[in-house]
């Protein structure tokens, strides 16, 4: 799908006919603590359909929920499941604990699917929380991902995106 801005996205989201799920994503790191000395860890921001765009279902626990994707949002957090075993030593009752992510309490609330690490080998993944107000069109620093539907292909998703982008950028020139 390429880059663009969580507005374009909510609208392509909406709009799309050709895929099944859409999502965008963002590499970053996080700093770890309360496990042991501080870490810094390799992790991901999110929209809620990213792991559904893969088929990624988590072996425990959840996928984000759109209200947790909210500013405001309650801080949740997915975790790979390497990190599950290593660092939590694959506790069964992981779901529901809170770990401190970047400063923050964060819930856990998911365990990836064994070798999901995208992207870039990531070890967790929190929701983007975007401020839309704030940020606008005009703020790209996420990538998009999409899944086909099934007898669509990569060309009429193509068109069809390439056209829904015509559409905005025509409805919104700045």
């Amino acid at each position: 799908v390429g880059s663009t801005s969580h507005l374009n996205y909510l609208d392509l989201k909406r709009e799309t006919k050709t895929l099944e799920s859409l999502a965008l994503y963002g590499g970053t790191n996080f700093i770890l603590t309360g496990l042991g000395e501080a870490e810094l860890v390799r992790g991901a921001i999110i929209t809620p359909d990213f792991f559904r765009a893969f088929k990624a279902t988590p072996i425990m626990g959840r996928e984000f929920t759109n209200e947790e994707d909210l500013r405001r949002g309650r801080k949740v957090l997915g975790i790979r499941h390497g990190f599950w075993k290593v660092r939590l030593g694959s506790r069964p009752d992981v779901i529901g604990t809170t770990i401190e992510v970047s400063g923050r309490p964060t819930v856990i609330v998911g365990v990836a699917p064994p070798g999901f690490d995208f992207p870039d080998k990531a070890r967790l993944w929190t929701p983007m929380q975007n401020d839309d107000a704030a940020c606008g069109r005009g703020c790209i620093y996420t990538d998009g991902i999409g899944r086909l539907k099934d007898g669509v292909t990569a060309e009429q998703a193509r068109q069809e995106l390439a056209a829904l982008a015509a559409t905005l950028e025509k409805q919104f020139p700045n």
